[in-house]
């Protein structure tokens, strides 16, 4: 039970009316002072989208640091200017160039626009098969002969 926002009275059933401009929940004999507020009802479900992320199957090179500072140097850039550049701190492209730290792959993204290099690589699968099985449920028939096959194993022991 709850308070009515005009009386005070204690009631459990509310409604929600506009009255001079503002919304309340009032009782069933203050309701007739304002006007009645509907609450909107939806009669289609919306279906949520789902994007795959282009940059999952992406990774940043193992020489990354180097990359760096040997493009910055190149272009006679200071850690200061390449910072502000890609708006980010100085410390953070002083790590990256020292290799205690490595990129992200929107900040790769910048440094790779601002110094002409190539930073990201598509993550490759090399020497891995991967084996696609396709699932198919156990008939009742396939379910009682492995229980009987196990039960068998085990009085065997």
């Amino acid at each position: 039970m709850t308070d009515c926002d005009m009386c005070g009275k204690k009631e459990s059933a509310q409604f929600d009316v506009k009255i001079e401009g503002t919304i309340m929940k009032v009782c069933s004999t203050c309701k007739e002072f304002g006007t009645p507020i509907q609450k909107p009802t939806s009669m289609f479900r919306t279906k949520k989208r789902v994007f795959q992320n282009p940059d999952e199957e992406k990774e940043i090179v193992q020489e990354y640091s180097s990359l760096i500072k040997r493009a910055r140097e190149k272009q006679k850039l200071s850690i200061a200017q390449l910072a502000s550049a890609v708006q980010e701190k100085e410390s953070v492209i002083s790590s990256f160039e020292s290799g205690s730290r490595s990129p992200t792959l929107k900040t790769a993204k910048k440094l790779e626009r601002k110094l002409g290099i190539k930073l990201i690589q598509k993550i490759t699968s090399e020497g891995v098969e991967i084996e696609k099985k396709e699932f198919k449920p156990l008939t009742m028939e396939e379910k009682i002969l492995a229980a009987l096959k196990k039960k068998q194993e085990g009085n065997d022991k």
